[in-house]
């Protein structure tokens, strides 16, 4: 709060008033920064999946609708749709009204390339059964409360219900998240996708349902139709947890020679997607919009893997005479995450020395999603790293588990909790007062 009140001052100094949407980021970090401490503090509270969902189910709602409201302040629905993407897929979508949803559907499959069958497809759906912009809306919410509760049982395999249920709440409640929900954007039904995978190949390798398997085949195939890289992301990390508990076996070196094949065999794809990622743009431009430009050179390479392994970093206030963008509703819950940066890099090397095999699937997943955003320049763009943020709250949480409950002294822990409250206070000054410079 104090950062607020510092950047409100800075902003202010320079004759710029506060614009509405700055006045939603405090609303947006007051509310949630509530919702936690109501759960924390009231001893009467249950940590199940029914106070979770509602939890969410109704918060994203009603934020959710001051979104809207704050959008149509801005000039109507179209300030919700600012991404060519996200109106792209809603008129895509409004077609089957006009040709019928079979019709629709096979003229998206032959017009278009294999990786936007997925959300044109989907969108087709849901907008034939009702066609407003509303209603997707609705289902991204109701979706995204879903995936709470599979955050949550994912995360008890790994530390107490509290922990868990706090990393499901903290995601799922998030700023940038409900603004997903709000548009026609992909990644908000993408990032369920994800995170289903990753539930039911939990619920196989944990819980022995070998049936759930299928599932994660499934949804696999599903995955494809939106981003190939991902799926075989995923694909990475459940080998590997395979290869890991198979060490030693015939089954672990074919396992490892499988991986490494498919390593080589990708490696053309990978060029092809630097490419894509990394042509134009330059760091002064992608500073100025916050994670809408793409960009190559020397320093914005260091300054990409930062911001890959650390962030990506929340804009308070737009610039003097710039006009709002829905960016700046990333801002309270990335300010949150700032604060997780630290502590989940705590997790991942408390799971290495542990060695918690049931981890790995997480670690592995994020690890390669965070390399191959910082190695494609792409970690400025919240839309390219929203399919991993989600986990990194888990080991976040399972880093504060882990430092509570192992023999660290007092003293290491106050010295690392001021060394991540100084540098997320830093970022947050440093990073604003560039974007507002």
């Amino acid at each position: 709060m104090g950062m607020l009140i510092l950047a409100a001052l800075i902003t202010l100094s320079k004759g710029r008033a506060w614009s509405a949407i700055t006045v939603f980021t405090v609303y947006a970090f007051v509310t949630q920064l509530s919702l936690f401490v109501y759960f924390l503090r009231n001893p009467d509270v249950r940590y199940s999946e029914k106070a979770l969902f509602l939890a969410v189910l109704v918060y994203t709602l009603l934020m959710g609708a001051l979104v809207v409201v704050v959008g149509n302040y801005f000039g109507g629905e179209e300030y919700l749709f600012e991404d060519p993407d996200g109106l792209f897929y809603y008129e895509e979508g409004l077609k089957s009204n006009s040709m019928g949803l079979m019709g629709n559907m096979s003229r998206i499959v032959t017009e278009y390339e294999f990786d936007d069958w997925g959300a044109l497809l989907f969108c087709s759906f849901v907008l034939w059964l009702v066609p407003s912009f509303y209603f997707v809306y609705f289902i991204y919410i109701l979706t995204g409360a879903v995936a709470a509760i599979m955050l949550f049982r994912m995360g008890k395999h790994v530390m107490p219900e509290a922990y868990a249920f706090m990393a499901a709440l903290a995601y799922s409640t998030s700023s940038y998240i409900v603004l997903f929900h709000c548009t026609c954007l992909k990644e908000s039904f993408f990032v369920f996708l994800v995170i289903s995978a990753m539930y039911y190949f939990y619920k196989s390798v944990a819980l022995g349902d070998h049936r759930a398997l299928l599932m994660v085949f499934l949804l696999i195939v599903v995955l494809l139709s939106y981003r190939a890289a991902v799926a075989a992301f995923l694909i990475l990390g459940f080998t590997a947890y395979y290869a890991i508990t198979q060490r030693g076996s015939a089954v672990s070196v074919f396992l490892y020679f499988f991986m490494a094949v498919g390593f080589v065999a990708s490696l053309a794809f990978l060029q092809s997607q630097v490419d894509h990622y990394t042509e134009g743009g330059n760091s002064e431009q992608l500073l100025a919009e916050n994670g809408s430009a793409n960009y190559s050179g020397g320093f914005n390479y260091f300054v990409g893997w930062f911001v890959a392994l650390l962030g990506p970093f929340p804009t308070l206030f737009p610039r003097a005479g710039e006009i709002p963008t829905t960016i700046t509703f990333f801002g309270a819950g990335l300010m949150f995450k700032l604060f997780l940066a630290i502590p989940m890099w705590v997790g991942v090397y408390w799971a290495v020395r542990r060695f918690d095999i049931l981890m790995v699937p997480i670690l592995a997943f994020v690890l390669v999603e965070v390399l191959a955003t910082g190695y494609i320049m792409a970690s400025f763009e919240l839309r390219k790293v929203l399919l991993h943020i989600p986990f990194t709250y888990t080991i976040a949480y399972y880093g504060l588990y882990q430092m509570e409950t192992n023999d660290v002294g007092t003293n290491k822990k106050r010295l690392l909790e001021g060394v991540g409250y100084l540098f997320a206070f830093g970022v947050l000054f440093l990073w604003n007062v560039i974007k507002i410079k």
